[in-house]
């Protein structure tokens, strides 16, 4: 049954201004006249009502950039819909009603009552759950749990943002291994601390925002969003006064409260390119209507497992296309490669570009970790170029690169998948951008 006009407006809300982050639809959605008689504290009551309505998900966001809201329930009557949602997410942004982030799970319900004049938004009441939602967040995890664990990785990028790096005293083992180290960095904390300032100097706005954190056994993996303002200095490259955003994957051991371990992934090629040392090839636009948000059934922690393993062996290193074909869903996306064809066909693209390049190509999972929804591992990957890369003709070189992919899991099926590949470094050794 086709949804009326008034509940395609609130549906566009949650979809698009709350799941999505869009708020440039705001003024499509919302009546200038607007009215919300129930204003979260700390609402903001200047500039206009469109500016005033964006704080709201900005403010949410910010401190739980993987928002999900499910809507469960729409009633209408008149120009009123009444409604009920279910929130999903992880404290893993900025403060919220004065509670540092620690990466903790949370789930709340919210009823709001929405009026519709002229296919917009004019008044809203609603009751959201901020006392439980608070509850939750304010919850001391349990020494040893994976839930101490993901709020020792959470405070850990939190200080960094806030380039309180003296905090790693706290926090950080002090025979602290960074296996990802920058030139010249020092062993132990002082490196760490040193590597973090030396990037904090070339861009002193830096954030890395985190949208998922994934914690089994010792692991914690999180995937985020990095943005800065190129202010100074970058590895030779002299400011450029841009302002950059590019992903990032992290991995982290932690033992008895602290980090002892750490790797990193990051888009340093994509940074260079907006830089303009290096120059973008042309890629395909994303589509004009952004991917479903997958929902289904979770599956298992060793179920998830096996997927991975399964993905990299039967996909990647035998170049079986019809394992995706089975195991993708046809409506699956790649948030790092919006202009791929969605499902199966995107992935096997990139999965016959890379073995015509490299036809011995391999991958190994060297670390991973998995909850009931998502897996993540880190693989090492080897080859011998003997056919066109990105226009780059064969060299007869053999590289090894390194990446970390995460799968979201639905039903048995990867709904979603993301991924950051080290392709400075494989570029780099075909004698391009190095």
């Amino acid at each position: 049954m086709t949804e009326s006009q008034n509940k395609q407006v609130y549906r566009r809300f949650v979809e698009e201004v709350i799941n999505r982050g869009n708020i440039d639809v705001i003024p499509e959605l919302y009546h200038p006249d607007y009215v919300d008689h129930t204003a979260p504290p700390g609402a903001p009551h200047e500039g206009s009502v469109y500016d005033q309505i964006a704080q709201i998900p900005k403010m949410f966001r910010g401190a739980f950039p993987d928002v999900h809201f499910v809507i469960e329930d729409m009633i209408e009557e008149g120009d009123w819909v009444a409604t009920r949602v279910t929130g999903y997410a992880q404290h893993l942004g900025r403060p919220f009603m004065g509670v540092d982030p620690a990466g903790q799970h949370v789930v709340w319900s919210s009823e709001g009552f929405f009026r519709i004049q002229d296919g917009k938004i004019i008044e809203h009441y609603g009751q959201p759950d901020l006392p439980g939602l608070r509850e939750q967040i304010a919850t001391t995890p349990e020494p040893g749990s994976l839930d101490e664990n993901r709020a020792v990785v959470t405070r850990y990028v939190y200080e960094v943002n806030m380039q309180n790096y003296d905090a790693f005293d706290e926090f950080v083992d002090p025979d602290f291994i960074d296996h990802n180290p920058i030139p010249g960095q020092q062993p132990g904390i002082p490196g760490l601390k040193d590597a973090y300032r030396q990037f904090s100097n070339a861009m002193p706005d830096v954030w890395f925002t985190f949208e998922d954190l994934i914690a089994e056994g010792d692991l914690v993996f999180g995937r985020g969003v990095i943005e800065g303002t190129h202010k100074g200095d970058f590895m030779g490259i002299p400011a450029t006064n841009k302002t950059m955003h590019w992903t990032g994957t992290r991995l982290f051991r932690v033992k008895n409260g602290k980090v002892t371990e750490g790797w990193i992934n990051f888009d340093l090629l994509g940074l260079m390119q907006q830089m303009g040392v290096i120059p973008s090839p042309p890629a395909p636009p994303p589509p004009d209507t952004p991917p479903p948000h997958l929902m289904g059934a979770p599956s298992t922690i060793e179920a998830n497992h096996k997927l991975m393993e399964d993905f990299v062996e039967q996909l990647w290193n035998q170049g079986k296309l019809e394992w995706a074909e089975q195991y993708f869903h046809p409506e699956a996306s790649s948030p790092n490669a919006p202009g791929l064809p969605p499902g199966a066909t995107g992935t096997n693209f990139i999965v016959q570009m890379m073995r015509s390049a490299f036809p011995d190509f391999h991958m190994e999972i060297t670390h991973m970790a998995a909850s009931e929804d998502r897996v993540a591992a880190r693989f090492v990957e080897t080859g011998t170029h003997n056919g066109e890369f990105f226009g780059i003709a064969p060299t007869g070189k053999h590289v090894e690169f390194t990446e970390i992919g995460i799968l979201r899991i639905a039903d048995g099926k990867i709904v979603e998948s993301w991924y950051d590949v080290d392709m400075l470094g494989l570029m780099g050794q075909l004698g391009v951008g190095g």
